[in-house]
């Protein structure tokens, strides 16, 4: 008989995250992902503010070489 075994586990969970003024709370929402696929393990542990943040980043960034290349 095969043997189950989890192959992908995706947890999704409300948190409270401390604003960078240290004296009040937020709601943010935390992922925690896992990928097992033979000898591949993958894990990854974020909140939605750093994936947002990441995707801005890369946004402002492609912005940033669109502009050099057409400006005069």
């Amino acid at each position: 008989m095969a043997e189950n075994k989890t192959v992908l586990a995706l947890n999704i969970n409300e948190v409270d995250r401390t604003t960078l003024d240290g004296h009040s709370t937020v709601k943010d929402h935390q992922i925690v992902a896992k990928i097992g696929l033979g000898s591949l393990n993958l894990q990854w542990d974020v909140t939605f503010d750093q994936i947002r943040d990441f995707f801005t980043k890369r946004r402002e960034g492609v912005a940033r070489k669109k502009s050099n290349l057409t400006s005069v």
